[in-house]
């Protein structure tokens, strides 16, 4: 949820008129554990290991890395795992690094990259807010 509500945040400065509701989230935690209390979560991630098992041997045998992503286009907003390949600036993520890559008219083939440290919801937000705003500026 935490990625949500940045992608939302990002969404509404673009001009969006976006709800929490309108972003198609592919959660981390398997559905039995999110309803549930803490004693579903264990039994849960080892009935869905498999399933991230098989993405990350598809991810090495494609030279690629997995990352969480959050995208928004003018059409969805959508948050999940992904494969980056080799080259994509996302390949290039590590530990709790966060990432926002911008590709626009002028920036599609080398996009614009924003990187640093992940923080709290209200720092990460904050800082977030205070870069766009120095770069409009």
């Amino acid at each position: 949820m935490d990625v949500a509500r940045k992608l939302l945040i990002l969404a509404r400065l673009c001009g969006y008129h976006m709800e929490l509701e309108d972003i198609k989230l592919e959660s981390l935690v398997p559905k039995k554990a999110q309803t549930g209390g803490k004693e579903l979560l264990m039994p849960a991630l080892e009935e869905s290991e498999s399933v991230y098992r098989e993405l990350y041997e598809k991810a090495q045998v494609e030279g690629g890395k997995l990352y969480y992503q959050a995208k928004l286009t003018p059409d969805s907003a959508t948050i999940g795992i992904r494969i980056a390949p080799q080259g994509d600036p996302f390949a290039s993520l590590s530990g709790s690094d966060n990432m926002i890559v911008f590709r626009t008219a002028r920036y599609n083939s080398r996009p614009l990259v924003v990187q640093g440290p992940g923080a709290g919801a209200d720092v990460t937000a904050a800082g977030i807010l205070a870069d766009i705003l120095r770069v409009i500026q």
